[in-house]
């Protein structure tokens, strides 16, 4: 609050003048400016606070803003010491150099801190003394002006705080700082920047040619270009990654970052910070390098064939790509072992790169398989055969020589390659003709293998979804008693109508031999089974006749996986109330032969239900006797490739043999594929039980197998 003026500030002005030794004057022209009031306005107008004192440092006057500052009046600062009005600050604080102002007549500055008595908190002062002379030059006061530089002093706390924090930054930081003058093309680096660039410290400005020399003049281009960038948007990072020589002749990768700062619109520097990151960019490249290949055989994988594919078609080059497979290689794994195995399929790795050189990649692109990647201008066929030839040759493994063969699928690029994918999806397609064919040759990929491939594709999507909605039906083939042609039997034989009940029968071979790759004929399998009983049992409530009839169904290798295959039979019996000699469950010769110890435990625990087991096609495999000895077998199906060498004027010694064969083991024996009269008599004849074919029945629909009871 600002004081009145007058008197008492008016006053002060006359005790001013009469401390001077000087009478105030009349306002007279010349001597204006001493004028009392026209002192004391100047004096309180003053942005900063002005006070006098005499020889024992007792305050004479002081200004308004002294006053304010204070936050006393006049009255009670005249005639008193800093120490009288203010007890418990330090006296020197306002009196310092008083007494060298006295003794020696020196002007004082200094700094100091003070308790505004009227806001109450502390402020840093600038004060200036000057020593107050008479007339005969001797010291009788001192004058003083005082400013609050508070704000001033905080500015400059923050910026030796700010310094001291980026001093201790840049020298705890692992990192390099650096800061670049745009007007003058110039680097400043920290220490560590210098050790990343291998730079001589120095607080010297660094050139732009000195770092070219240390990095290269690309990678300075590089950061050049990165500025420009980012000038029109100064709110962009600049980012890159760089790659500095060591010493040693090793590399070092370097992350550069910066900051771009204006003035006036303008950009005058850029600051950032360098970091080594050469341990990331190997672990990086570790994985990477992990990723892309082969850690056997250190050649490129599939993604990295995939890759090298892509670019080959990116640049429009005419290559071709081989894809090798080695045939039967789960076979030798199984028998040497894994070690061996992989001692096999690095030698065959080292043989191809051999044989390819430089005209291609090899690649090693699947457990068994490889890939060669050719160049443009090879000739892909010549190298296949040449592979095929080269990998024939023995291996030594183990005191052992191994002798493997390769199938091939080559693939030329053409038109209608425009990914990866494609290339790969055809040199499939290639190598599996190939295998069609016959294993160790190659294949030459051509468009129709694609319209196969993909007229496969949907049948199998096809038949997927004919098992989801169940689109099959049964039909059955009727047995003959080859004494008096009364029906004993019928074999129940899947059929697809997949265009509804009006549409066509697709035949077995068409759907079967999917389902049984794929797993599928499980879900399928059991179905027929459960059919199969329940329209046994429909048939048998019609006529009563039915009851001397049997129902025969076919089970596949992949119905025998796992243990499950007897409790669905019994289940299907017990729930149509079907006794179970009246059914039978026919396995193939070929199947059994396979996996005879797998398959002898399931059909005890089938047969121990009391269903009967036929073997079907017998004859036409290599070990039937073995497998009539060793199975709990019933019925034996004679293959109708035996039956048709029937001729009335030839003897048929083997077809005798197996009919007698089964007849001295107590099997019944079932003729399959009887198209005349003359095969007919003579399996009769020659003691066989049952007759099947086309000559007393081809499968018919469930609706016309009642009409076989009356014949």
């Amino acid at each position: 609050m600002k004081a009145q003026q007058d008197p008492s500030a008016g006053a002060a002005v006359e005790t001013l003048s009469a401390f001077l030794g000087q009478e105030p004057m009349q306002a007279a022209p010349a001597d204006l400016l001493r004028h009392p009031k026209i002192m004391q306005v100047l004096l309180d107008e003053m942005p900063i606070g002005v006070f006098w004192k005499d020889r024992d440092a007792k305050f004479v006057g002081a200004n308004q803003k002294m006053l304010d500052y204070f936050g006393l009046p006049i009255e009670e600062v005249v005639g008193r010491r800093y120490e009288e009005l203010f007890v418990g600050e330090d006296p020197l604080a306002v009196s310092s150099g008083d007494r060298e102002i006295m003794a020696n007549g020196n002007r004082v500055e200094a700094c100091v801190e003070l308790r505004d008595n009227s806001a109450g908190t502390l402020t840093n002062v600038s004060i200036t003394k000057l020593p107050i002379v008479d007339d005969a030059d001797r010291v009788v006061g001192v004058m003083g002006f005082f400013s609050d530089v508070s704000e001033q002093a905080q500015m400059i706390a923050d910026l030796k705080t700010s310094e001291m924090r980026y001093a201790l930054a840049v020298r705890a930081s692992h990192d390099g700082i650096w800061d670049l003058d745009m007007k003058r093309g110039e680097f400043y680096f920290s220490k560590r920047c210098c050790e990343l660039l291998d730079l001589p410290e120095s607080a010297e400005p660094v050139p732009w040619l000195v770092v070219a020399r240390k990095i290269g003049v690309d990678q300075v281009r590089r950061i050049a270009d990165g500025i420009r960038e980012i000038r029109p948007d100064p709110n962009q990072m600049l980012s890159l990654e760089l790659q500095v020589d060591r010493p040693d002749g090793s590399q070092r990768w370097l992350n550069l970052v910066g900051a771009p700062l204006e003035t006036d619109g303008e950009l005058t520097r850029i600051v950032g910070a360098l970091e080594d990151v050469t341990d990331d960019r190997e672990r990086e490249n570790d994985l990477i390098y992990k990723a892309t290949h082969d850690p056997l055989t250190g050649l490129p994988n599939r993604v990295a064939l995939t890759e090298l594919v892509e670019e080959a078609l990116a640049e429009g080059q005419n290559f071709a790509l081989l894809n090798i497979d080695i045939d039967q290689f789960r076979l030798t794994n199984d028998a040497l072992g894994r070690d061996s195995g992989n001692h096999i399929l690095l030698a065959l790795g080292n043989r191809i790169a051999e044989c390819v050189g430089p005209a291609g990649i090899v690649a090693r692109s699947g457990g068994d398989e490889f890939a060669v990647l050719l160049d443009e201008g090879s000739n892909a066929e010549t190298v296949a055969e040449f592979l095929v030839g080269v990998l024939a040759q023995p291996i030594e493994v183990a005191d052992l020589e191994m002798f493997v063969s390769a199938t091939i699928g080559v693939v030329q690029r053409g038109s209608g390659h425009y990914l990866a994918a494609d290339v790969l999806r055809d040199v499939e397609n290639a190598l599996y003709r190939a295998k069609e064919i016959g294993k160790g040759t190659y294949c030459v990929f051509s468009p129709n293998m694609r319209e196969e491939a993909e007229a496969e594709l949907r049948l199998q999507n096809r038949i997927r979804r004919a098992v989801r909605e169940m689109e099959f039906e049964l039909y059955y083939q009727p047995l003959f008693s080859a004494v008096d042609r009364k029906m004993v039997g019928v074999e129940a034989l899947i059929r697809w109508r997949p265009d509804g009940p009006d549409g066509k029968l697709v035949p077995p071979n068409v759907f079967l031999p999917y389902l049984e790759n794929s797993g599928l004929i499980i879900t399928v399998g059991r179905w027929v089974i459960e059919q199969a009983c329940s329209q046994l049992a429909l048939w048998r409530q019609i006529d009563p006749r039915m009851n001397e009839v049997s129902m025969s169904v076919n089970v596949s290798r992949a119905q025998f996986q796992g243990d499950q295959l007897a409790r669905y039979v019994r289940e299907s019996l017990t729930r149509h109330r079907i006794p179970p000699p009246d059914l039978s469950v026919e396995v193939t010769e070929t199947l059994v032969a396979l996996s005879v110890d797998e398959l002898i435990n399931q059909l005890l625990a089938i047969r121990g239900l009391g269903v009967k087991i036929a073997l079907d096609d017998f004859g036409v495999g290599h070990s039937s006797l073995s497998i009539l000895y060793n199975l709990p077998v019933d019925v034996v199906k004679i293959d109708r490739s035996f039956v048709d060498r029937i001729r009335p004027d030839k003897q048929e010694p083997v077809t005798e043999a197996a009919l007698e064969i089964a007849r001295s083991m107590g099997l019944r024996t079932v003729a399959e594929g009887v198209e005349t009269v003359d095969q007919a008599s003579w399996l009769s004849s020659s003691g066989c039980n049952v007759l099947q074919g086309f000559l007393l029945s081809r499968p018919v629909p469930h609706s016309e197998v009642l009409t076989y009871l009356d014949d």
